[in-house]
Order: C-alpha cells, then sequence, then structure tokens
C-alpha cells in the first residue's frame, strides 16, 4: 500500500486543493496498475515520513497480523485504526478478522508452561539464518545433495562442498573470510550439522573436489532447470566475458593480458565463456586465457554440444538455434555452424551496401523502453548464401549516432581549420611533409569521419604548403540502422527480433555473476584455485536463477542482492531466563519471517524454519 497524492480546484470557489489516497499496486500482463482503496483527506496529523508506517500498519490489520513489539507513534497508531475501521465497515478489501499464526510449524509443539523471571531474560549467539535457509532448500530441492552424495562418498566433503556453493550465493567473498563468516556470523555450518568450523584451506579442498566433477554437474544442473523452465525455442546463446586479476600472476599461463570488459588494462586476465538457453540457465562454460580471441572461442563449445546432443538424442526435438553477437559471428564460425546442421542467429558484422526495402514498407515495434523500432526483411543483392537479413531502425540509436556523428565532424573540421590556419602565421606548419603528418595524425583520430572527406594540400615548387582544400566527398552509413542474419529462412521479423533480443539473457547472467555473485576480481595465486573459484560461481548462479525464475512468474521481480537483503533479517537466537527454582532454561529457535520474506517462502514453496533446529536445554542451579 501507498499514499498517493491528488491535486484538485474546486468548480465554485476556483481554488486549488489537494487530498490523499490510499492505494495499492498489482500487476496484469507484467505491467503495473494502481487500484484507489479510498479517500483518507488531508492527514493533517501525519507528516510525509510517516506515510510508510501508516500504510504498513494499515497493512498488518488488514492481513491480521500483530507486530510483537509496535514501534508507531501514537498518533500514526490512531489514525491507521480509524482508516482500517473504514476499510472493514464499507468492505473495501477481504480483511482476516481472526488473527492466525504466520508460521504454522511442521509439527505440534506440547504446551509447556514455566514460571520465569522476566528480568533473568536475555539473548545471545544471534546468527544470520534467513538466506542460508533459502539457498539450503534450492540446493536440496534440485537434487543437487542427492548428486553429490551419489558422486562423493564421504559425507564431510559433501557438507563442506554445499557450504561452499551457499556461502558463494549468500556472502561472496574470499575462502579466508568466508571460514570467518561461518565462526562469527552465520548458522549455515548449524543448518548442515556441521560441527567443526571449515578452515580456508579445507574450503579450497571443496571447491576443487566440485570443479573436477565440472562436466557432470554442468549436465545435471541444466537437465533439471531446462526441465523445470522449457525453451520453447530451443536457443543456444553463446558470448564470451572476462575477470581482472589482482596481483602479479607471474607464472601462472591462464592470466594474460588482453583487452579487459572493464577497461582494467594493468591487470591480467581470465576469459569465460558461456552457452546458456533462452530461459538464461547455463548448458555450457569454458575457462580460457585472458589474451583468447573471442570468435576463437565458439567451435570448441559448439563441438561439445553436437558431441552432447549425439549421446542424448532426445535432448532437442531438434538442432537449437545459436545466437550470438557481431564480435563472435565470423564468416568461419558461421560456415561452421552450417557444416554442424545449426541455425543461428546473428548481428551482421558489416551493414549491407546493396539491398532493396519491400514495397509494402517496415512494421514497427517497440523495445523494453517503449521506443519505436521498424523491421523489414530486405532483398540483399549479390548475396547467394541463402540467408536472410532483417533490416533493423531503431530512432533512439539513429538520435544518439546522429549527435555522435555531428560532434566528431565539429572536432575534425576544427582540427582541419587549424592545419589550414597555421599556414598563414610566422611560425607556423607549413613543410609538406609536417603537414602531411599532422593530417594523418587528425585522419588516426576521427578514422569514421575523415573516410568521407577528400582532402588535398596546395603545394608550390618550395615544397611549402600554401593551402588546404577539403570537402565532404561521400556520405555516412544511414544513422540507427543495422541488420541481422538468420540461417532460417521461414522466420518473420517479429520472431526474428524476438530471438535476438533474449541475447539480453546472457548479459544479465554476466552481470550477475560478476556483480552479485562477486566473482572479480580474482585473487587466486593458483590456475587450479582459479578454475574452481569460477565454476563455483557458475553453480551458485544456477541455483540463483533457479529461485529468481520461480519468483518472477509470481510477479516478484526483485535483483539477488535485493532478495539476500530481505532474508538477512531472520535469524536464530539463544535465549536464557531464569526460572522459578533458579535453573537456567536455553531455548535455540528460529525468529518468525516478516511479511516480505513469508512471500518469497511462499512463492517458491518452501518451508519458513527448520523446527529440527529448535532446541531446549535446562541447566540446574549450583
Amino acid at each position: 500500500m501507498f499514499i498517493k497524492k491528488i491535486d484538485k480546484n474546486s468548480s465554485k470557489t476556483g481554488r486549488s486543493y489537494f487530498t490523499y489516497r490510499l492505494c495499492e499496486s498489482y500487476r496484469i500482463d507484467e505491467k503495473v496498475r494502481h487500484r484507489n482503496i479510498l479517500n483518507v483527506g488531508k492527514l493533517e496529523n501525519i507528516r510525509k515520513e510517516d506515510f510508510k508506517l501508516l500504510c504498513d500498519s494499515i497493512e498488518q490489520k488488514v492481513k491480521g497480523i500483530n507486530p510483537l513489539f509496535p514501534n508507531l507513534p501514537d498518533h500514526v497508531e490512531k489514525e491507521a485504526e480509524v482508516i482500517y475501521r473504514r476499510i472493514l465497515n464499507e468492505k473495501l478489501l477481504d480483511c482476516v478478522i481472526d488473527n492466525v499464526p504466520i508460521v504454522k510449524d511442521d509439527i505440534q509443539e506440547n504446551i509447556d508452561i514455566q514460571k520465569v523471571d522476566i528480568n533473568s531474560i536475555s539473548n545471545e549467539d544471534s546468527r544470520n539464518f534467513g538466506g542460508e535457509w533459502l539457498c539450503k532448500q534450492i540446493f536440496d530441492d534440485c537434487g543437487l545433495s542427492d548428486f553429490l552424495s551419489q558422486e562423493i562418498d564421504n559425507d564431510e566433503i559433501e557438507k563442506q562442498i554445499a557450504i561452499e556453493v551457499i556461502s558463494r550465493m549468500i556472502h561472496p567473498s574470499s575462502e579466508l573470510e568466508t571460514s570467518r563468516w561461518l565462526a562469527d556470523e552465520s548458522s549455515l555450518c548449524e543448518l548442515l550439522s556441521l560441527y567443526k568450523i571449515p578452515n580456508h584451506r579445507t574450503l579450497y579442498k571443496a571447491a576443487y573436489s566440485l570443479y573436477r566433477r565440472k562436466d557432470k554437474v554442468e549436465d545435471f544442473l541444466y537437465q533439471h532447470f531446462a526441465s523445470k523452465y522449457p525453451d520453447r525455442m530451443r536457443l543456444c546463446l553463446y558470448d564470451l566475458t572476462n575477470f581482472y586479476f589482482e596481483g602479479r600472476k607471474e607464472g601462472s599461463e591462464l592470466a594474460q593480458y588482453g583487452r579487459s570488459k572493464e577497461k582494467r588494462k594493468d591487470a591480467k586476465l581470465v576469459s569465460l565463456a558461456l552457452l546458456t538457453n533462452g530461459q538464461g540457465f547455463i548448458r555450457r562454460s569454458k575457462i580460457y586465457k585472458g589474451n583468447i580471441s573471442e570468435p576463437a572461442t565458439m567451435q570448441a563449445v559448439i563441438s561439445e554440444l553436437q558431441n552432447a546432443i549425439t549421446k542424448q538424442p532426445d535432448l532437442f526435438n531438434s538442432k537449437p538455434v545459436v545466437v550470438m553477437d557481431a564480435g563472435i559471428a565470423t564468416e568461419e564460425n558461421l560456415k561452421s555452424l552450417r557444416e554442424k546442421q545449426f541455425d543461428y542467429i546473428c548481428v551482421s558484422r558489416s551493414n549491407l551496401q546493396n539491398y532493396s526495402l519491400p514495397e509494402k514498407g517496415t512494421k514497427m515495434v517497440f523495445d523494453n523502453r517503449k521506443h519505436p523500432i521498424e523491421l523489414s526483411i530486405v532483398e540483399a543483392n549479390g548475396k547467394d548464401d541463402g540467408e536472410l537479413y532483417l533490416y533493423v531502425k531503431s530512432h533512439q540509436k539513429q538520435q544518439k549516432e546522429l549527435s555522435m556523428s555531428s560532434k566528431l565532424t565539429k572536432r575534425f573540421v576544427e582540427g582541419l581549420e587549424n592545419i589550414k590556419s597555421s599556414l598563414s602565421k610566422k611560425r607556423g606548419i607549413k613543410n609538406e611533409n609536417a603537414v602531411n603528418q599532422r593530417i594523418g595524425r587528425l585522419k588516426q583520430k576521427y578514422p569514421s569521419i575523415s573516410k568521407l572527406y577528400k582532402i588535398e594540400p596546395i603545394v608550390n615548387d618550395s615544397k611549402i604548403v600554401t593551402d588546404i582544400i577539403y570537402e565532404q566527398s561521400k556520405s555516412g552509413t544511414e544513422e540507427g540502422v543495422y541488420f541481422i542474419r538468420c540461417s532460417q529462412s521461414l522466420l518473420t521479423e517479429e520472431l526474428i527480433w524476438e530471438i535476438y533480443n533474449i541475447l539480453r539473457e546472457i548479459e544479465s547472467t554476466f552481470r550477475c555473476l560478476k556483480t552479485d555473485l562477486d566473482i572479480r576480481p580474482i585473487y587466486h595465486q593458483k590456475d587450479e584455485n582459479t578454475k574452481a573459484h569460477i565454476f563455483l560461481g557458475i553453480v551458485a548462479y544456477q541455483l540463483v536463477h533457479g529461485i529468481r525464475s520461480t519468483l518472477k512468474q509470481k510477479g516478484i521481480n526483485h535483483s539477488w542482492r535485493r532478495i539476500r537483503n530481505i532474508m538477512s533479517s531472520q535469524t536464530i537466537v539463544t535465549t536464557r531466563m531464569k526460572l522459578e527454582n533458579k535453573d537456567s532454561l536455553v531455548l535455540r529457535n528460529v525468529t518468525h519471517p516478516n511479511m516480505e520474506q513469508i512471500k518469497i517462502y511462499s512463492a517458491l514453496k518452501f518451508k519458513q524454519t527448520n523446527p529440527k533446529m529448535r532446541k531446549k536445554a535446562v541447566v540446574p542451579h549450583k
């Protein structure tokens, strides 16, 4: 719920005034709508800073939730009660009149009434529980725990691997920091019944033990999530990224200098190639040296994919469609895909020079930001490769390129004028070779603009430049236009555009790996630890993406960082108190989830607490 301000004008006096409305938001076809509940007047006694407290209190009353320790100012609580009574009496919302417990436990507890000294009650050893419990349930729900128990005949190593994966999801950091976090802040070891806190060397071994089973784990997770979230178009999205190292990494074969995506020219890199499906789940991953060329990586990954299809003919009903960006779509790679009978969709590395638009014109679609896009399948003159070319014109991109082109043209012409004006100055540069060098440097600085201009220096017999004549001899390419190549000639404009736009899924994957799961920068010194570190992030990503995919289906579109923050407030705590006979009663229990946490648990159909972690002990008085 939220408060919306409504500005009005009086038809009688002509004066303007305002009132407030209580509203709620809901979602229809992925669009957010607002629904008015009732007009609450001017709320003269409530500050704008307290509007959220007011709305939260009303929502709790409507849902029948009574907070244990209400911390509201009296005037806010009084106003919330008045508004709630109006909603109840006018039947504006479905209200829960009889309060019910927020959490229904799996077991029926016996009533245990004790007399205690309330002044002796104290809480201690409070640890994070919500995030760990959420990730532990997805770890078990996807079958990864059962899979590891079959692969590894060692219960201790299985738990250590689970700790590494879940820690990377909740608290991504180094093994040394993870060990400290497990010892001081997290309830994960308690949750997994691992009573000895693993040190950083133990965690290194667990990560490497998981990496040794890379192909099996990757296949298992993909099969599970692909069956749970089927991709109707059977797409393969391929892209390459890199991560930078902190440190010299002298003696490393994996860490090499290359073109950094984060512009870290000073740091060595390691590259990661990912092949995902249309839903964003990782099908194949491969780690390369940091100086690997992007186009050179695709054929090896596609060959592995072809082998997987041969071994499991029921994996796909037909060969999947490979979707990639222009950097990877070289003619050699496209030829290789055609030989392996894969269809592909990619951006053309060079614009068509000779094409004709159909007489019926272009079709208009809109991108996710509601910007217009013109689409049309064009006839490419001189092309006999059987491919289909989709003409794409983005008005937003056109405006951007026009702005950039005008700025670069202005700077290029100003540079020519500076060279020209120098010819008439007493100490200006007039020698033919020196002037040509200045013109060459200017062309090198603005290559896209210089090729459109014809520049001719006028030189006298003494090889002194007396004038420079320049003019624009060519027109630039059409701004905002690019072409999408497709090997399948039966697709429509809209379907090709829809498939190509799914390529953003792999960009989202890289963003989650780098930012939410904190894979970069890499601090490991040994190459084997670097590979294990990256693969651990990939496994964690699969589970994170599984959680977010389910939540999106329920209309919850939080980022993983936001979900972690929401779950962090659910804790497990030890409470001590003195009994009537001076014995000490010690309780270890999990706090009840709040409203946001309940929504997440309910959407995932997960349990809200773990009853097995409840403990009770009586310490006799000495």
